[in-house]
């Protein structure tokens, strides 16, 4: 690696950015102890380019970054540099003894030894830090890392950073108890030590969300402003599905100069799913330009665009997004329920229906997509498809998620099918008879489960009538007086409907020759609509 012209290549990517951000290494290392590494380690670069801030302090950072990410020839360059820039700053000779350990153990216990139990260092302000950093290069041996810890607590048993080590280790062995005490411990000692407050919320969160928020609360209690504790707090707000309040948390944090891609995609999908699609918007497209090809913030980009109703420009975006060179294992299940939306909305039945399919493949509980799958079907007149994919949502979803809707929309597919089947086609009788034999029991069931509406007699009216195309039998002649019944009961009826009632009952009795009664409905016709031409008509074949 070219250490020299990565640094040079950071620090003139990150001029002209913040100027005044650095006046120390305060809050790097804050964002490194806290898990920001990312940031962390430009601000360490460009403070290291510039000059700001304790440059040894900040090449020790800079080593521990890169020796995390087992980097280590880039560790040893950093500790390297720090020495080099103030040899009486220990830390990077403890960085160097931590990678001397990964080779030769035997070596750097003597040499740690020998360190820290230098007559030169025992007057050394800073040997209860070592021996935590020293403990902290032995996390994988406990017996000897609690030893250095022991140390450093018979020199200053309120140094925050030896409890906070020592919580990091018990909380890896899942020892959350111990590491809560700890972390609250060091609290106690410095009630600035951020990185104990955002570790202590960290390991309660699945536990206990609201005692991991209360633990940041009491951060920001402390310092209003710290970015890490509105972020975490979003972060555990957003997981317990307080959406509101981790949207609240996230507007706090989002104008921080270290933002990142990922925080701005994370407040956008908050946004999203909070319902406030514009603000989503106009997250994503603050951050799209840093990262244009950024997966998610081009999917919220289309997302938001669609429920904005900005059908072209939601297109566009998709069409976009599908073929932008994206791993197919990157696509979600939702990706193809928006597109498949989209292609719908624009009577692309067929191709929408083929994304909606997608979509269940990917997350077969999704059982509320045979719904809209069902209603596409349904759209272009494919009945037969809308029926079974109504049919299977009502067989799959669990009992208490099916609605009295799911079965009247079941039969409205049931008779339009037999209404609209091709009379020349094969065994056309029985289809038909099956057909409406099934919307019938749907419109009945409909009637049965919600008695003061008028829709499931209505629709048993209508079937009836196609049954009995003359009328001479007078099938639906029951289901068409329910109907008025229960309009009439409520007081609201849809005039259409009454109208619908009337002309059936009117030409229902005028096929039995019976003039009176068949006049009082074509007149309760006229009475709603004087101009209704088959009521006039009717009336003057009366006379």
């Amino acid at each position: 690696m070219n250490i020299r012209k990565t640094l040079l290549t950071t620090t003139l990517f990150f001029a002209g950015t913040a100027t005044a951000l650095l006046a120390d290494n305060g809050k790097a290392i804050e964002f490194y102890k806290t898990g920001r590494i990312e940031p962390a380690k430009a601000m360490l670069l460009q403070n290291l380019a510039t000059g700001a801030g304790d440059k040894a302090e900040a090449a020790y950072y800079l080593g521990e970054i890169y020796k995390d990410a087992n980097q280590l020839d880039s560790a040893a360059y950093y500790y390297g540099v720090g020495k080099a820039a103030d040899p009486a700053n220990l830390m990077n000779s403890i960085g160097e003894l931590s990678l001397l350990k990964l080779k030769n153990p035997t070596a750097a216990d003597q040499q740690f030894e020998a360190l820290l139990s230098n007559k030169l260092n025992r007057k050394n302000p800073d040997l209860p830090s070592l021996y935590v950093a020293a403990a902290a290069a032995y996390k994988d041996r406990p017996i000897k890392a609690e030893e250095f810890l022991n140390k450093a607590k018979a020199m200053d048993k309120k140094l925050a950073s030896i409890y906070v080590l020592e919580a990091d280790m018990q909380a890896a062995n899942k020892d959350y108890n111990g590491a809560a005490a700890n972390y609250e411990q060091a609290i106690t000692f410095d009630p600035n030590c951020k990185e104990a407050y955002v570790k202590y919320a960290r390991i309660y969160a699945p536990i206990n969300s609201e005692v991991a928020a209360e633990v940041l609360n009491r951060l920001l209690a402390h310092d209003p402003s710290s970015a890490v504790a509105h972020r975490e707090l979003a972060e555990i707000y957003y997981k317990d599905g307080k959406l509101l309040k981790a949207a609240e948390a996230y507007a706090e944090y989002i104008n921080d100069a270290h933002v990142s891609t990922s925080d701005y995609a994370r407040y956008a999908t908050i946004l999203f799913f909070k319902g406030d699609y514009a603000k989503s918007k106009e997250i994503v497209e603050q951050a799209l330009p840093k990262t244009p090809r950024d997966l998610v913030l081009n999917r919220l980009m289309f997302y938001n665009d669609f429920e904005l109703g900005n059908k072209e420009a939601a297109r566009s975006e998709a069409d976009k997004f599908f073929n932008a060179g994206y791993e197919a294992a990157d696509f979600i299940g939702q990706d193809y329920l928006y597109y498949g939306r989209l292609l719908i909305q624009d009577k692309q039945f067929q191709q929408g229906i083929a994304q909606l399919q997608k979509a269940l493949e990917l997350d077969p509980g999704k059982i509320e997509l045979y719904q809209e799958i069902g209603s596409a079907y349904e759209g272009m007149n494919d009945y037969d498809n809308a029926i079974a994919n109504f049919s299977l949502y009502i067989q799959k979803a669990p009992e208490d998620q099916v609605q009295v809707a799911d079965y009247f929309n079941l039969g409205k597919a049931a008779y339009y099918a037999g209404s609209e089947m091709d009379t020349t086609a094969a065994d056309y009788q029985a289809k038909k008879a099956a057909y409406f034999a099934k919307a019938d029991s749907m419109f009945s069931f409909v009637a049965e489960k919600v008695p003061d509406s008028y829709l499931g007699h209505f629709w048993r009216a209508r079937v009836n009538s196609a049954l009995d195309p003359e009328t001479d039998k007078g099938l639906a002649k029951p289901f068409y007086e329910k109907t008025i019944e229960v309009l009439d009961a409520k007081g609201d009826g849809d005039p259409r409907i009454y109208i619908e009632c009337y002309s059936y009952l009117g030409y229902y009795y005028y096929v039995k020759e019976d003039i009176e009664n068949s006049k009082i409905y074509w007149e309760k016709i006229l009475a709603i609509d004087p101009t209704n031409e088959i009521a006039n008509r009717a009336m003057s074949g009366l006379k």
